[in-house]
């Protein structure tokens, strides 16, 4: 439309248009000040009469108070007028909002999967418009669209914390079920590196088929009853593996387990099919292996040495775990079965040959009731100075006199003279002569009275009026028959008398086979 004759063009010109034409109450006042500044000044010129001029001001005084009254009153009603526009306009979006979700509910959309967070949804849902069926049809696509993918974003979300749930419950469902199946005492189970950790069996496709199969339908229980089965023959066939592993040690066979240090492979452990894994018949004929496989071990024969070289101590199961435990770091079972071996490798025939001096048959003694109190008795050793022992202090007692003697004999071979006197290996478990004892309370008695004379005797003197210092810090001696701090601590006469008699077969001379040097060796005993 042509712009009318003499109207402004630019954009200043239709500003000072817009400022005349707008009704505010600070135009409406500028403009009524001006035209009352511009008659005063006329009058001022016309005349000189107060009186008049007094006059026009009251009047305009007047006038402005009228004005200004009409102006307040004009203004209030457009803010009134406004507010209730704004209502109208809220009430008329609201009412468009409760429509859409309506309509969408209707069709059967999920209110949860409303994005009333994004301002594209909300720019469409609340608007001043009409819901006509066009409008409807136009921005349905649309609402849909932001919808599906507000859905798929909570359900993954669900899913995820479904999973989290459910992975937090497998894992105190495996750690419970691995207590209670593998049967240690509580101080093994600090770590259970003797079965896959729960990160590795958890990423099993047997197990992810089960988390496949999540709903928030499946309750706990059910979901518990459907996969402890399946954990179940798992745990049980994995502790078979990790036992006959021992066995196979002990046995000196291949390992018929895989032998790398690697994790479980995702094509390892899967039970089967579903009714098959879960059959009692299978995890009752897993048990019936264990059971023979723990009987296996738990024989006094089954003893195990450890490569590490950190302990000379032999070791049965389930000591032999601890020692992994405390000593290792091992996370899958193979790096700890790789550094163990048979104690027979190191003494060979020991155990055997204590058993058979015990009157025990190797098939069938076990170590749980050989270690059941202190009640051995060296027979290799003087009765005047023997200890009652543990089965596993006596197997360790007969490998220090061995390490001793071997150790002497290397050590004497560079000397000549009293270096070169015989080293007797007392304690030689190849040769037949019994090794230990069981004595009954009679006599224990008896012993400890000999013992008791024993250690009077060791007290009163050094046996002879010729090694009478009379000072009782040199009432101590030690073996001058042995090499170089291969000798026994020093000790009081009576006992290195022993110590000669057995380690080098011979009687004590008093002049020739003691020294106060002390250059002893701990290994060595009396």
């Amino acid at each position: 439309m042509p712009y009318m004759a003499g109207a402004p063009t630019d954009r200043t010109a239709r500003a000072e248009e817009r400022e005349r034409t707008s009704f505010t109450e600070q135009s409406f006042y500028g403009q009524s000040v001006k035209e009352a500044n511009l008659q005063y000044t006329l009058i001022q010129e016309k005349t000189s009469d107060a009186d008049v001029k007094q006059a026009y001001e009251d009047d305009m005084v007047k006038k402005f108070q009228d004005r200004q009254a009409i102006a307040k009153a004009i203004l209030k009603w457009r803010v009134a007028q406004a507010e209730t526009r704004i209502e109208e306009i809220a009430a008329a979006k609201q009412s468009r909002c409760d429509s859409i979700k309506a309509k969408l509910i209707e069709v059967g959309w999920d209110e949860r999967d409303f994005p009333l967070d994004q301002k594209e949804y909300r720019e469409i849902v609340y608007r001043d418009q009409k819901l006509t069926p066009k409008v409807w049809q136009t921005i349905r696509p649309r609402l849909e669209a932001m919808i599906v993918k507000r859905r798929e974003e909570r359900i993954e979300q669900e899913r995820q914390a479904l999973m989290k749930n459910r992975r937090q419950l497998f894992g105190q469902l495996y750690s419970q079920l691995v207590e209670s199946l593998l049967g240690l005492p509580n101080d093994y189970m600090e770590r259970v590196p003797y079965v896959p950790s729960v990160e590795e069996v958890w990423n099993l496709p047997w197990v992810q088929s089960h988390m496949d199969q999540l709903t928030e339908a499946l309750s706990v229980e059910e979901w518990r009853e459907d996969i402890a089965d399946d954990l179940r023959l798992f745990i049980l066939d994995q502790w078979r593996s990790f036992l006959r592993n021992l066995v196979e040690i002990l046995e000196g066979c291949p390992m018929t387990s895989p032998s790398s240090n690697a994790p479980l492979s995702r094509e390892d452990g899967i039970p089967g099919t579903s009714k098959s894994r879960a059959s009692k018949d299978r995890v009752e004929a897993i048990n019936d292996d264990i059971d023979i496989l723990k009987n296996r071990l738990s024989l006094a024969t089954s003893a195990f040495d450890c490569q590490c070289g950190l302990f000379d101590s032999v070791m049965w199961f389930p000591d032999v775990l601890k020692h992994g435990l405390l000593y290792h770091e091992w996370t899958y079972p193979q790096q700890f079965i790789q550094h163990l071996v048979p104690f027979s490798r190191r003494a060979d025939g020991l155990v055997q040959s204590l058993l058979r001096g015990l009157r025990l048959d190797p098939n069938f003694a076990t170590i749980g009731e050989l270690n059941a109190g202190a009640n051995w008795l060296c027979l290799r050793c003087d009765p005047q100075v023997a200890r009652y022992l543990s089965f596993k202090e006596m197997v360790e007692h007969y490998l220090s006199h061995r390490k001793w003697f071997d150790e002497a004999t290397a050590a004497r071979s560079p000397f000549g003279g009293v270096h070169g006197c015989l080293l007797v290996d007392d304690h030689d478990w190849s040769d037949g002569a019994p090794s230990a004892r069981q004595d009954d309370e009679d006599s224990r008695i008896l012993l400890e009275v000999l013992q008791a004379g024993f250690r009077a005797e060791c007290m009163n003197g050094l046996g002879g009026d010729a090694f009478n210092f009379g000072d009782d810090g040199l009432r101590k001696v030690s073996c001058a028959l042995c090499p170089a701090y291969f000798g026994p601590p020093p000790d009081y006469l009576p006992k290195i008398r022993i110590h000669v008699l057995h380690k080098h077969q011979k009687e004590l001379d008093p002049y020739t086979d003691i020294t106060l040097e002390g250059l002893c060796n701990y290994l060595c005993s009396i």
